[in-house]
């Protein structure tokens, strides 16, 4: 079986928590891309956080994407361009804050 695609969660797995990354993730990412396998890094954070360096790392093919934002937005790293963007409604993330002020939802972690 030839892979094709490795998708990667990027915070807690390839980064550091919220931070940089991990220096032993480097090598193995380096060999995949030179076998001609795409790379995909998942993430919550924005496509272009600070801390997203991947041209940096030399991790970047020519299909390298960032799917950030949740899911929201997919970027193409070496062509710098928002390939599909799904942005919540302005109305449906004000109803969202709205709930969440409610006092039914005081315990729940954002």
């Amino acid at each position: 079986m030839d892979i094709k695609l490795i998708a990667l969660d990027m915070d807690g797995t390839v980064y550091y928590r919220m931070g940089e990354i991990v220096p032993s993730n480097i090598p193995p990412l380096h060999a995949a891309i030179a076998q001609g396998i795409d790379v995909a890094i998942v993430t919550g954070r924005p496509v272009l956080a600070p801390p997203n360096k991947l041209k940096k790392h030399g991790l970047v093919s020519d299909k390298t994407v960032i799917v950030g934002y949740n899911g929201g937005c997919i970027y193409h790293v070496e062509k710098e361009e928002v390939i599909h963007s799904n942005p919540i409604d302005s109305e449906m993330a004000k109803k969202v804050f709205e709930l969440i002020e409610k006092p039914e939802y005081s315990q729940t972690i954002f």
